[in-house]
């Protein structure tokens, strides 16, 4: 029995039906014109899919890539959603890569890829070995010292690795001074150290480049605070709010700042928010050990390492 032409969406349903015979061809006009233009969820969401798969199929990878990155933003929490949106980057990245070894195998720029993709396995001491390389080709490479001193924090916390990270980030902020995540990063270590004035510096450096650097407004925010300056660690700290509510740590130190002011029902209000948020989420994995881009702020005081 044919479909009968008068049903709601019934395009759409041949359309997603050719899709999975492999017409897609013949399935992309009505999935493109469905996607946009249906209310219901259940078929938007089929729609998406769907046209993401033709897409694919078609060798489109331009316009597969915009669907997938739409769809994780109206389904941000469906798993199946999430696997077709992953593997699909992972395979434009594995072959935009392979692409790049074939076509400049002793380049600055493999090298860095190389050193990315073992920094994102894990492998610390491959990564920083692939950095050091691309450093060599090309001392001038915007990045990579940021890269290697991360890799070497990430790989180890004993002194001599912190010095040497230290010396990448500098060597990076004197290449390219708005790089935020190396100012970041040399301000976390000096918060640690207890070197608050500097680490002060570099984390309003970070912030003045990238405003929306949720975890320099945070890190300013509470060293603002220990030097006894908690009403300029308002601004900062309600702007990392403002980025990320569901961050316990803003919350926090957002109280702390409140209670240095002896605002005390507003630092009630954010000791709430933050023990309502740290009773619901599972513990943080430590900093250091996370795939995180920088190293997190924690809960508490600057303490020295």
């Amino acid at each position: 029995m044919g479909l009968k032409p008068g049903l709601p969406n019934v395009g759409l349903l041949l359309a997603a039906s050719l899709s999975e015979l492999g017409r897609f061809h013949d399935a992309v006009p009505e999935l493109e014109r469905a996607f946009p233009s249906v209310s219901d969820p259940a078929l938007k969401r089929l729609a998406g899919l769907q046209l993401q798969r033709s897409y694919s199929g078609l060798g489109r990878d331009r316009e597969a890539v915009e669907t997938a990155l739409r769809m994780t933003r109206l389904y941000p929490d469906d798993p199946e959603v999430l696997h077709h949106a992953g593997r699909l980057l992972g395979h434009l990245a594995y072959v935009t890569v392979s692409r790049l070894s074939k076509a400049a195998p002793d380049s600055a720029w493999t090298r860095q890829a190389a050193g990315e993709a073992f920094e994102s396995d894990g492998q610390y001491e491959r990564a920083a070995a692939e950095y050091r390389k691309a450093l060599v080709i090309n001392p001038q490479q915007r990045g990579v010292h940021y890269r290697l001193g991360r890799a070497l924090l990430r790989g180890s916390r004993d002194g001599g690795a912190v010095e040497q990270a230290i010396k990448e980030f500098e060597l990076e902020l004197r290449a390219d001074p708005t790089n935020a995540n190396a100012a970041y990063e040399l301000g976390e270590i000096c918060r640690q150290d207890g070197e608050l004035e500097r680490a002060r510096g570099l984390f309003a450096q970070a912030v003045e480049s990238y405003p929306g650097f949720e975890q320099a407004q945070i890190a300013l925010g509470g060293v603002l605070t220990s030097l006894g300056q908690p009403e300029l660690a308002l601004a900062h700290l309600r702007t990392a709010v403002s980025i990320n509510g569901g961050n316990e740590v803003s919350h926090y130190r957002l109280a702390q700042a409140y209670r240095a002011l002896g605002r005390t029902a507003q630092m009630r209000e954010s000791l709430d928010a933050y023990q309502q948020l740290r009773s619901s989420q599972a513990p943080q994995t430590a900093a250091g050990a996370s795939h995180e881009p920088v190293t997190a702020q924690q809960v508490g005081p600057a303490t020295a390492r």
